[in-house]
């Protein structure tokens, strides 16, 4: 799956519905230029770099001929479109790019971006003469693919690494305290349930087992670099029952704590 950056404001260069009993066309490579497609009857076959798709009605087509790609159907087809002439790369950060893969199906809720391609195609005039109002409304369109791209596909969403990010520093600067999953939701004006979701998408584990990993390690620290009792270096990071943080230590780590001692 493709992530790219848009470096240039998107220009409409053509939005038209395209019907036909046999259609075969040739993108020859260009990197400024996008093409978004919906069908509406019919299938459309597509080639890119060998692989090969097939779109049915109401699956959603990106096309980017960073290498020749390949269209056709020998079948009642057709299909609405829009062309864009906008400049983009290869983004080297996937996280911030913009995820569009070659096909998105109908099946992920491409309703949305039906709507906006009939009324660039509806309003062409309009658009044509107001470059800003097109260029929100592609970049519309490219979001809503993305967001599909990330849902159906497990990728990490811009914000929830944010979200991450903020737990974790929550969690760092409160590391001497008992730290629960609803707090740390609350603040960040999240729910428990959400961050919990986010928290092990991307760190793949639980915020709680995060929480306790963090605090152990610190506490296994003060006992073998400090020489501290258990009791007080559990105290410490916010635990006021010593014999729960040795079974946590042995289930955590896999032996017990008192070989440190």
């Amino acid at each position: 799956m493709t992530a790219i950056d848009i470096i240039s404001l998107p220009k409409l260069s053509f939005a038209h519905t395209y019907s036909t009993n046999k259609y075969q066309n040739k993108f020859s490579k260009k990197n400024n230029f996008l093409e978004i497609s919906y069908i509406t009857e019919g299938s459309l076959t597509v080639k890119v770099n060998g692989e090969v798709y097939v779109a049915k009605k109401g699956d959603v087509l990106c096309l980017l001929p960073e290498n020749e790609i390949t269209v056709y159907t020998n079948e009642q087809h057709s299909h609405h479109t829009v062309g864009v002439d906008v400049d983009w790369e290869f983004s080297e950060n996937t996280l911030q790019g913009i995820y569009l893969p070659t096909l998105t199906p109908a099946s992920h809720g491409t309703e949305d971006i039906h709507a906006i391609i009939d009324d660039f195609i509806l309003k062409r005039e309009r658009y044509s003469a107001s470059n800003a109002k097109f260029a929100a409304k592609f970049l519309d369109i490219l979001c809503k693919i993305d967001k599909c791209a990330r849902k159906y596909n497990n990728i990490q969403h811009p914000k929830e690494v944010l979200y991450v990010e903020q737990a974790k520093n929550y969690i760092s600067r409160n590391i001497n305290k008992p730290i629960t999953q609803k707090e740390i939701a609350e603040s960040l004006k999240i729910s428990p349930g959400y961050l919990c979701n986010i928290f092990k998408k991307t760190e793949k584990t639980t915020v709680i087992k995060y929480i306790n990993n963090l605090k152990l390690e610190k506490i296994k620290v003060l006992i073998e670099k400090e020489n501290a009792y258990l009791y007080e270096a559990a105290a410490l990071y916010g635990y006021d029952d010593p014999n729960y943080v040795s079974a946590l230590f042995k289930k955590t780590f896999g032996y017990n704590i008192t070989k440190l001692l």
